[in-house]
């Protein structure tokens, strides 16, 4: 059954359809709408082949499609007989401990069902378990090589025949050693470098779940326009080494991430659902491209029977880049299932796997103990879903490439248990798209920290110096650098306390360890402590990171700050700190032009008017005698 109207949307589609193969020209997508416009333009242009596929199917199988409003919704006649989840079954929780910690909503349950639909079971019967390759029967998911171009190869063979042949080769188990994601860059284009970086990625996570891949960087760009590439960045795979070939896929993901990529790439090799021998030995068990099944099974059990089935939904699963490894144990050996969890690019000491410890697998259990999975100590990438946030606030720090984020997921860590029930903690990927949205936030793409907390309400928000943008509906609070334990510490005490002076100038991203005795302040800090009501003095260093006799104030300042912190005697006699003169407005303006110079600033209103400066040499010895004279402690010293 058709639509009444399909046939003018069609002729309609079909004239842009034209127009875009004619006209289009073959340009760097730098713009983030362009991104988005290149998975429109790449539906648009396959579309008449996809009615064409899609009326083939409705008279073979019995389903209908309608066109509407450009967009195909294929309705089949009747759906898989056999639901895992029942809509009327409430989704329990597998496991207490996510209850006790408070990580996951109560009400996980409705959500649950309004994010997710029931899981149904396939209508093929094609064995996955054997590495047979997986039929991609959902033709919107990636398009075929349907690309009208001026390769002679394309207009012998044709568009259709081509992404056929496409499907036959993926059909007869032919090996994969070969495969190869072709990827088409311009020189000097950003999004062209990032998208080859996470290919390289994605290729190392390919290699290490035992599959192959060779990447190749097209930068010609007359070969690209024969190829009918229109718009670049563009990843094409192949099945064979020949990138003239006109069977391949072109990857139209919203993300070019390497964990997508790699996904993408497992997913057309038929390698997302494998049956092995050997992990039981090996030594790491997880991958960085989503969380992996582990299913010890008795073949022919219903439980294999289940997870089978499990492997073929993995869109309704909490995480659609799972994972599965199965293996049939003999009928005398105990069955299980674990779920290894994603690997990260840092460690902070998670349980490496989690194991269905209840005697009946219920399809409930299994789907609990993949979200649970998913609830992380620090989250990575993609914003958690509400699902796993619950009612807790979410802090969202954004960080460069050139950033340690294993140092970054430490200093986090150290904050972790005193605010687990109020905070999820997340880190942002190191993209261009992460970027340009960190230079929103903060004017610059260095990095910082945001809450974005549900409860707040407008009077908790207030822009500081011009440097924020207004954000509605005033839900978000941002710390910008330094970024360290201690700038945190205040931070997050002063959010907890619903402070609305949460934004901060923006300084470049640094980690300092908790056991410092020297504050790193920006501008807006070092005004806050000035002005509190002090009983110590507090010493100040200004210096610039490029500047070579800085580098020795800073060891000597962090050498004394020791000394007076470590001797009982003049323990908390004096506050250490010190502030970026580059990236920071001065406010003691006499110290700018004197870099590296150290003030202190002695207690009560009038502290800036009586600084002190220091004008000896940097010498542990004598700058600790100075303040010691500073502080009446000279004696001491």
């Amino acid at each position: 059954m058709v639509s009444g109207n399909w046939m003018p949307n069609m002729l309609h589609l079909g004239a842009e359809w034209r127009q875009n193969i004619l006209g289009m020209p073959l340009t760097c997508t730098i713009a983030q709408s362009t991104l988005v416009g290149w998975r429109e333009r790449a539906f648009a242009n396959r579309l008449p082949f996809i009615l064409v596929r899609l009326l083939i199917t409705s008279s073979l199988y019995g389903s209908c499609f309608c066109l509407v409003s450009g967009h195909i919704a294929v309705e089949p006649e009747e759906l898989g007989s056999v639901s895992l989840l029942s809509e009327n079954e409430n989704f329990i929780f597998a496991s207490s401990r996510q209850r006790q910690r408070g990580e996951v909503s109560s009400s996980i349950s409705g959500l649950w069902y309004n994010l997710y639909t029931p899981i149904h079971e396939p209508q093929d019967k094609e064995n996955t378990i054997d590495d047979a390759r997986k039929k991609v029967e959902d033709e919107s998911i990636v398009f075929f090589g349907a690309d009208r171009t001026q390769d002679a190869l394309h207009l012998q063979k044709g568009t259709l025949a081509a992404a056929g042949d496409f499907n036959e080769r993926l059909d007869t188990r032919t090996p994969t050693v070969d495969s190869t994601l072709a990827v088409f860059t311009n020189e000097g284009c950003p999004y062209s470098e990032e998208a080859l970086r996470e290919a390289q990625l994605a290729q190392k996570m390919v290699r290490s779940l035992g599959s192959s891949l060779t990447v190749v960087n097209v930068k010609e760009t007359e070969l690209a326009k024969l190829l009918g590439i229109k718009t670049i960045p563009c990843l094409r795979f192949y099945l064979s080494p020949n990138i003239r070939s006109a069977a391949y896929k072109t990857y139209d993901g919203a993300n070019i991430a390497a964990d997508e990529i790699a996904h993408w790439i497992l997913l057309h090799q038929g390698k997302t659902v494998q049956s092995a021998a050997s992990f039981r030995t090996a030594s790491s068990r997880g991958s960085p491209v989503g969380p992996v099944v582990h299913a010890f099974v008795h073949e022919g059990s219903q439980r294999a029977a289940l997870v089978v089935r499990l492997s073929k939904n993995t869109e309704q699963l909490p995480s659609r880049f799972t994972l599965f490894y199965i293996e049939h144990v003999d009928s005398s050996e105990r069955e299980e299932f674990r779920v290894y969890r994603k690997k990260l690019p840092f460690d902070v000491g998670e349980e490496e796997y989690l194991t269905l410890e209840e005697p009946q697998w219920e399809p409930k259990s299994i789907l609990a103990l993949l979200l649970e999975a998913e609830n992380r100590m620090l989250f990575y990438g993609d914003r958690p879903s509400r699902v796993l946030l619950g009612k807790r606030a979410l802090l969202t720090v954004y960080v460069s490439h050139l950033e340690n984020l294993q140092d970054i997921a430490w200093l986090l860590m150290e904050f972790y248990e005193t605010y687990r029930d109020r905070i999820a903690f997340h880190i942002a990927k190191n993209t261009l798209k992460e970027a340009a949205r960190s230079r929103d936030t903060f004017s610059h793409s260095w990095g910082g920290a945001v809450i974005a907390d549900k409860r707040a309400n407008a009077s908790a928000y207030q822009k500081v110096a011009g440097v924020m943008r207004e954000h509605s509906p005033f839900t978000q609070y941002s710390l910008s650098m330094p970024f360290n334990y201690h700038s945190l510490q205040v931070f997050l005490k002063e959010w907890s306390t619903g402070n609305a002076e949460l934004h901060f100038r923006s300084n470049r991203l640094t980690y300092t360890d908790k056991g410092s005795h020297v504050m790193e302040l920006n501008h807006v800090q070092f005004l806050n402590v000035l002005q509190k009501a002090r009983r110590v003095p507090l010493g100040i260093l200004y210096y610039e990171p490029e500047c070579s006799d800085c580098q020795v104030y800073l060891r000597t300042w962090k050498e004394v700050a020791e000394v007076f912190s470590t001797t009982d005697a003049l323990k908390d006699q004096v506050l250490f700190g010190q502030v970026d003169g580059h990236l920071n407005d001065i406010i003691d303006f006499d110290m700018k032009q004197n870099i590296p110079s150290i003030a202190v600033y002695p207690e009560g209103p009038q502290a800036l008017e009586k600084r002190i400066l220091y004008t000896g040499p940097p010498i542990v010895n004598i700058l600790a005698e100075f303040l010691g004279t500073v502080t009446g402690k000279r004696e001491e010293l």
